[in-house]
């Protein structure tokens, strides 16, 4: 069946996030900000697109469970989303779509989206423009995602408290033993990074990578930094390797050195 994935409210809301990702690694602070603009505003907690959002999520994640599990839980979501009123989702996914063609840019849309296929199914389930025969094929499909065997998926495990001892020491014996406030906040969020938190730690990366090379454009500004050439070729290298960070996978060495940085940072 033909699908318009602009009235796909979890459509909408991951390829958002996708887009203010790329933004956020691509140091464009200006789409980041419009992009978090329009989620505070209609992927709130109490906005009804959130609410929409989280059936999307009840079905799309839920795996291994038994059939009769399955349809109570298919069930009970049906149940629930008859109580939105269809032209309200239609006016506020119409909101979005215009905030991101104005604001944002219509490549957004052209994000790809791993689960685009089990969205659309359910966004299908959803409609009441969908022939009942057709609603009960994708209904009993998505009964059977339900209760199929999760897939093994590679995901990023969360550094416990050993490791990050381990981190730390190893550190403070090449660098010193004292964490300034940037460091241990920089230290605290990379030892609880999860699958969870990776987007908001990146986020977060690029947001303090910015902040440091002003710091450092600022330096190279210092009287004392353009009067001795070994400082001033020191600082454009820290500048230039800040600025290679942006393309590269987050690492314990970009870490490391980001951690050196704030120490600069602090120290000036």
């Amino acid at each position: 069946m033909k699908h318009n994935k602009k009235r796909n409210t979890a459509f909408l809301y991951q390829t958002l996030v996708k887009e203010m990702t790329k933004a956020a690694l691509q140091s464009d602070s200006d789409s980041k900000n419009k992009i978090a603009s329009i989620l505070k505003e209609h992927f709130n907690t109490s906005s009804l697109l959130h609410k929409e959002l989280n059936l999307y999520k009840t079905l799309s994640d839920v795996r291994g469970v038994n059939k009769d599990t399955a349809e109570k839980i298919l069930s009970e979501v049906k149940r629930v989303y008859n109580t939105f009123g269809e032209q309200e989702i239609f006016d506020e996914q119409s909101e979005v779509i215009k905030k991101i063609n104005t604001d944002v840019g219509k490549q957004v849309f052209n994000n790809f989206i791993s689960n685009y296929k089990t969205l659309a199914t359910i966004s299908q389930m959803f409609s009441a423009k969908t022939p009942i025969s057709k609603r009960v094929i994708l209904e009993q499909s998505m009964v059977d995602l339900m209760a199929s065997s999760p897939k093994q998926q590679k995901v990023m495990k969360p550094i416990d408290n050993v490791a990050y001892t381990i981190f730390v020491q190893k550190f403070n014996e090449k660098y010193g033993d004292s964490l300034n406030e940037s460091q241990k906040d920089l230290l605290s969020r990379y030892v609880t990074l999860s699958p969870e938190t990776a987007t908001e730690f990146k986020m977060y990366i690029s947001d303090e990578i910015i902040r440091l090379k002003e710091v450092v454009a600022s330096l190279q500004a210092t009287k004392k930094i353009v009067l001795d050439e070994s400082l001033a070729t020191k600082t454009k290298e820290i500048f230039q390797v800040l600025d290679s960070f942006k393309t590269q996978k987050i690492s314990d060495h970009m870490i490391k050195t980001i951690l050196r940085v704030q120490a600069l940072a602090e120290e000036a």
